[in-house]
């Protein structure tokens, strides 16, 4: 069922022929399912939402702070090796 017409020029004489849009867009059963069915249960899934964003970016941060750490040994070892190849070859 066409909810809406357009009128198209498709040629100079302006012919014209009518475009049916749609109105209806049938979704995926598993996005509508996923739907929230109530105000309160929105309100859930968005905390839930924010909780999960929260904890991603909080291993995330973790994850940072280990690296971080992890390189600034690797530095201090690698100039502990220097000092030491430093040290043996003014001997």
């Amino acid at each position: 069922m066409c909810t809406r017409t357009l009128n198209v020029a498709i040629t100079p004489a302006s012919a014209t022929f009518a475009v049916c849009i749609a109105a209806q867009h049938s979704l995926n059963p598993e996005l509508e399912a996923a739907r929230p069915s109530t105000a309160g249960e929105e309100e859930l899934q968005l905390q839930l939402a924010l909780a999960m964003s929260k904890e991603e970016a909080e291993e995330d941060e973790r994850k940072k702070r280990s690296d971080d750490v992890k390189l600034h040994l690797a530095l201090e070892e690698s100039k502990k090796e220097d000092v030491s190849i430093n040290s043996t070859g003014d001997s």
